[in-house]
């Protein structure tokens, strides 16, 4: 009967440690895909004019409008489009 308590204890903990590493892995998960969607907004920057200019002034830029927006050709797997790139091949 103690051997069965401190198996169930031990089981607990074991459980709770888990818990707590799961939580881990979902957090870092999370960053990770942070960290592709800012390189894949800096690889669009990049392609619409980033060469010679820095990326604040691509962005506040009339001009460039839309251009980071949403992808039609699935390419950034956003969830909305905006109207402006609705009737473009690509963002």
């Amino acid at each position: 009967m103690a051997t069965l308590k401190l198996y169930k204890q031990e089981l607990q903990v074991t459980h709770e440690r888990i818990r707590g590493h799961l939580e881990k892995i979902s957090e870092l998960t999370t960053m990770i895909n942070d960290v592709q969607r800012v390189d894949y907004i800096k690889y669009r920057l990049m392609q619409i004019g980033g060469h010679d200019r820095a990326f604040r002034y691509i962005v506040s830029d009339l001009r460039y409008k839309g251009a980071t927006g949403s992808c039609t050709s699935g390419l950034c797997q956003s969830e909305t489009c905006s109207t402006a790139n609705k009737s473009a091949s690509s963002c």
